[in-house]
């Protein structure tokens, strides 16, 4: 596997889990209502494994970015083109145009869709991309892990004990890396309160982060 499509693989497991964490959660129930037929097709994720749900629903997935790439695409939804950089840019656009248009026509008939039906052509592939610039999957991932951790003992403050319990959860993912958590519990007995209370805002703003990310999802967006 490439380290782009590792990278995106990463962003949609993500994806994947905090969309769980908000179907268990009633706060997001109303959203969740409206935003059901976006997620329909991602099915029930409440006992299955990512990696399992991604070998069903990899498809849904398709690029979301032009490109130069190291490598031919084998994507149904990509397109493979040479560009002759002697060529005029608007020449360029002018040709690619009916290009994209006839392959996007063609593959709508492919998978089912009538073009004639749609606003426009690309609205029949799926409206499943990532929001925004690509986001730093490690940031992201502590992000949930303290989320995760924030609902499963239900709100609790954020406070020193709330950081123990971060390392109690670390503990359990031996394969697991929080920059910091670590040393920062072993030696909270050292700490001065003004240090304590600079963890506790990290902590913090990464459970608000966290919740924000929630309410994203459960609207049909992420991050």
């Amino acid at each position: 596997m490439s380290l782009q499509l590792k990278s995106k693989k990463q962003h949609i497991r993500l994806w994947f889990e905090f969309y769980r964490l908000c179907t268990q959660q009633k706060e997001f129930e109303d959203n969740l209502k409206k935003s059901h037929n976006f997620y329909k097709p991602w099915g029930d994720v409440s006992n299955i494994k990512f990696d399992d749900w991604w070998n069903d629903h990899k498809e849904l997935f398709g690029p979301s970015r032009v490109e130069e790439i190291n490598r031919l695409s084998k994507h149904p939804n990509s397109l493979n083109v040479v560009i002759p950089l002697n060529m005029k840019p608007k020449q360029i656009m002018d040709e690619l145009k009916s290009i994209i248009e006839t392959k996007q026509i063609e593959r709508l008939n492919d998978i089912g869709v009538n073009h004639q039906d749609l606003k426009s052509l690309d609205s029949g592939f799926g409206d499943y991309e990532i929001s925004g610039k690509e986001p730093k999957w490690k940031s992201i991932q502590e992000t949930l892990w303290i989320t995760q951790l924030f609902y499963e003992k239900d709100k609790p403050p954020i406070n020193k004990n709330f950081l123990i319990q971060i390392h109690e959860f670390l503990k359990s993912r031996p394969k697991s890396k929080i920059t910091g958590f670590r040393s920062i519990n072993e030696n909270l007995h050292k700490y001065t309160s003004g240090q304590l209370e600079n963890e506790i805002r990290v902590v913090r703003r990464n459970k608000d982060e966290g919740i924000k990310i929630l309410k994203n999802v459960s609207q049909g967006r992420f991050p």
